[in-house]
């Protein structure tokens, strides 16, 4: 390969003259054009054995236009142009490429190599001459130049709730805050469907999951004390007027937090009717009876969660339910004793957590330490592992084992 430097304009200009180069070279041009869409060429595919094609750079590139590359795979180029949508949070610290039910993260991969965007030369290339001052047969000029290019891999949805969205508990409705300064800094749902990492699909999921409601243009979190009281009144409502659908409730909640506990506690049949998810309801109201004190009786516990439920409610309960909230134990005197353990409370991080929760109790039952490891244990490994890595796993009966301290 040769090149020849221009020595007019602002141009440089180079001439390949290997039939082997030109061919890779042009194979290489249309792979970009193609990939980012800029251009598309027209070459021979057989050119004359002593073929040259001139390649120019811009020295001064236009800088009224910055030019990014961004790799996509094929199911995302086909829905281009309309259907995919750059988004960060409200911090600026996530970057997510999203189609309508997808979410990707957007990562830079710098590189050594310099890549030229490039396309075919025409006349408003002003001032673009070789050593001779004439620019013959094929030529290609390089608008802009990329140093680095993103990568899109799948990812996990995510709204950023910390900065913007506060939480509301059954107290604060009742005081009336949630109409008053509560507002101040919180946003509307197209707002934060708007900076959220997610997709519009699953922004929708994730709304019903985190029960987020609207109240004024403004979003909220419910806190389970407040879906608790919400469930309730639906509850009581239902069992009271049983022909009456449940979206038709007239309760007096204010805003949409009774369709966001509806969506999140109901499942619909085949007729499209809605009917109560027990097992999820129950939890709920179990959860809030165990975190009124630190540590229960057991028995306790169950009478105290029984009389939670709304009257002529009668689904089954079993404290099992309940499992990653608590911790059991025993006095030796064969009294049995919940303790109430809050896994909002505990680090993410699978080492810290451990360490945080033999912290609370040094021995654990086995089955009651794992269930606080559920979605923090990393991708591929075994939950068995990670507590030997730890903590020590430690057998007192047949097929009966505890965790304790390494």
């Amino acid at each position: 390969m040769c090149f020849k430097p221009s020595t007019v304009g602002s141009v440089a200009s180079r001439t390949v003259s290997s039939e082997r180069r030109v061919q890779d070279e042009v194979e290489i041009a249309r792979e970009i054009f193609q990939t980012t869409r800029v251009v598309t060429i027209s070459v021979a595919t057989k050119p004359h054995p002593m073929t040259s094609i001139s390649v120019y750079s811009k020295l001064q590139p236009d800088k009224s236009h910055i030019y990014k590359l961004i790799q996509l795979p094929n199911d995302l180029l086909e829905k281009l142009p309309t259907s995919l949508q750059l988004k960060s949070n409200f911090n600026g610290d996530g970057l997510v490429l999203c189609t309508q039910d997808e979410t990707f993260r957007v990562r830079q991969n710098n590189h050594s190599n310099t890549v030229l965007l490039m396309r075919e030369l025409n006349t408003c290339d002003h001032g673009v001459r070789d050593g001779d001052g004439q620019v013959e047969g094929d030529a290609m000029v390089g608008f802009a130049s990329c140093h680095y290019e993103y990568e899109v891999t799948p990812t996990v949805p995510s709204i950023d709730l910390a900065s913007r969205v506060p939480l509301l508990h059954h107290r604060d409705v009742i005081a009336g805050k949630y109409a008053g300064d509560e507002k101040h800094g919180s946003v509307s749902k197209m707002e934060l469907m708007r900076s959220s990492c997610s997709s519009s699909g699953q922004f929708e999921m994730l709304w019903t999951e985190l029960a987020l409601c609207s109240i004024d243009s403004h979003v909220f979190q419910m806190a389970r004390d407040l879906r608790v009281a919400v469930l309730h009144d639906l509850i009581t409502y239902k069992l009271s007027y049983p022909d009456v659908k449940l979206e038709d409730a007239k309760l007096e909640w204010g805003g949409d937090m009774v369709k966001t506990v509806l969506d999140k506690y109901t499942t619909r049949t085949r007729e499209g009717d809605r009917v109560l998810n027990d097992h999820l309801i129950v939890v709920e109201f179990g959860v809030v009876a165990l975190s009124q004190a630190h540590t229960h009786k057991t028995g306790d516990l169950m009478i105290n969660w029984k009389l939670s439920l709304p009257q002529f409610y009668s689904p089954s309960l079993d404290l099992k339910m309940l499992r990653g909230h608590y911790v059991t134990s025993s006095n030796g005197g064969g009294d049995e004793y919940v303790t109430y353990v809050d896994p909002e409370s505990l680090s993410r991080d699978v080492g810290v957590r451990i360490k945080q929760l033999l912290a609370v109790q040094a021995s654990w039952p086995y089955d009651e330490f794992v269930s606080f490891l559920e979605g923090v244990v990393p991708g591929g490994r075994k939950v068995d592992a990670v507590v030997i890595k730890f903590a020590r796993k430690k057998k007192v009966g047949r097929d009966k084992f505890v965790v304790v301290p390494r």
